[in-house]
């Protein structure tokens, strides 16, 4: 039998050693559409998790030229809350619509790939584009 949960903390004792604090900003829908237009979303304020990152150039099999650039990082977040002290839920997944902050630098999500083995959440795979 498997354990994610140490593979979980595993992973981010390394992402803290290695890495740096970064907060991850999950978008939340906000009140009622504008009954105008009603396709254009509303967002209200988004949900702040502290948490650690690495940051890396993102793998050439990724790039498309269109929806991922070369010029877009790769970023592994750590989820394990029993390490970090986030209050960040493993089954989280980001979105287009999400922010990943390193430092006062805003980091828009192109593409996620939340490693999750079984029903436990290990760490997120992000690729992520510098100043949203």
């Amino acid at each position: 039998m498997v354990d994610y949960a140490r593979m979980a903390r595993t992973a981010t004792r390394l992402i803290q050693q290695n890495g740096r604090a970064v907060t991850v900003l999950i978008a939340n829908s906000g009140s009622l559409a504008d009954a105008n237009k009603p396709w254009e979303p509303t967002l209200g304020t988004p949900t702040e998790y502290d948490t650690f990152g690495v940051f890396d150039r993102v793998d050439d099999k990724f790039v498309d030229g269109t929806d991922v650039l070369m010029t877009d990082e790769m970023v592994l977040i750590a989820v394990d809350v029993s390490t970090t002290g986030a209050n960040m839920p493993e089954d989280i997944e980001l979105t287009a619509q999400d922010t990943v902050l390193d430092g006062d630098v805003p980091c828009a999500v192109v593409k996620s790939m939340p490693i999750r083995p079984g029903d436990t959440g290990v760490l997120l795979q992000a690729i992520v584009r510098r100043g949203r």
